[in-house]
């Protein structure tokens, strides 16, 4: 019986498919997503490649039950940089409980063949191990996929919106300002305000939230933002607190709008909220953070410089 000549089709790997997931956030840009989508493709591949599977008419199955130790440290040393998280997430794990559970600040700048967790053991094969452990069930690969999607849209998108707090100091430094973001201060304020260094809160300091948010997603910061600027009051009931938000879009089409936002925000808890301000208006803020900080002594020079007397600084304790 005659069969057929193999042909170079044959041979061919099949091309990956990833789904498309629908996005979480509606601020974060197209190129964004592309390089998720990018991402997600280099992981299924790898998996596809080192970790035995079984295709399926609505996918692959990985059989993490019959990867072995070596598969595992493969997949990840071919590409760390997207395998590490993905694995993690595969686990159900989050990168800061691995993280604090290994004893390192950024696991994955640690992701190369030779880093150790406290100098004895390599990143590499910690992670190998616990795949070993967790990873023991048959998963669909699109499943991992989404898991990796999921987590990594996540923790880019809350970064990108909580370094909007780096532009607020480079505002504050470039007008003479010192300024710290301090987690260990009352309130976990992300800017503490000085006229100069060293910078520490005090009853003479504007501190408080510098914040990004999506227009309906603002209440809820703005609750937990008032909340802490309660801290701040009740510790350091001189200090003057504000809040910052970015918002994303175009919030404000006109000022009615923008002053009932405003005072959404600040109805949040108007005792403990001295003020708050949007990202287009950083020189207001700056305006303020001169009026409400005293420098003493008769250096005009100096942001928020006024000439004060001996006798004014029983003002302050």
């Amino acid at each position: 019986m005659a069969t057929k000549n193999p042909t170079l089709a044959s041979y061919t790997e099949p091309q990956l498919d990833v789904r498309v997931f629908k996005p979480a956030y509606d601020d974060a840009p197209v190129d964004f997503y592309e390089m998720l989508y990018d991402e997600c493709e280099r992981v299924g591949e790898l998996l596809i490649q080192h970790i035995p599977v079984t295709p399926t008419k609505n996918g692959y199955v990985l059989k993490f039950g019959d990867a072995s130790f070596t598969d595992f440290e493969n997949v990840i040393a071919d590409d760390p940089d997207v395998v590490l998280p993905a694995l993690v997430s595969a686990c159900h794990m989050t990168e800061r409980i691995v993280r604090e559970h290994v004893g390192v600040k950024n696991l994955y700048q640690h992701a190369t063949p030779d880093a150790e967790i406290r100098g004895c053991e390599p990143v590499q094969e910690f992670i190998a191990r616990g795949c070993q452990e967790y990873l023991v069930d048959d998963v669909p690969l699109e499943t991992v996929l989404f898991l990796y999607f999921r987590s990594q849209e996540r923790n880019r998108v809350q970064h990108a919106r909580g370094s909007f707090f780096k532009d607020v100091h480079v505002a504050l430094k470039d007008n003479g300002f010192a300024v710290v973001k301090d987690e260990s201060a009352p309130g976990r304020p992300n800017f503490i305000v000085n006229a100069s260094e060293p910078v520490e809160l005090t009853s003479n300091s504007v501190a408080g939230k510098a914040l990004k948010a999506k227009p309906n997603d603002v209440p809820k910061r703005a609750r937990l933002a008032a909340s802490r600027c309660g801290d701040i009051a009740e510790q350091v009931p001189g200090a003057k607190r504000v809040l910052v938000f970015k918002i994303s879009g175009e919030p404000f089409p006109n000022d009615r709008v923008r002053e009932k936002q405003r005072a959404k925000i600040h109805d949040q808890n108007r005792e403990a909220i001295d003020a708050v301000f949007f990202e287009d208006e950083l020189d207001e803020f700056i305006e303020y953070c001169d009026e409400h900080i005293t420098v003493f002594g008769k250096n005009a020079e100096a942001p928020g410089a006024r000439e004060e007397s001996d006798a004014s600084l029983d003002a302050w304790g």
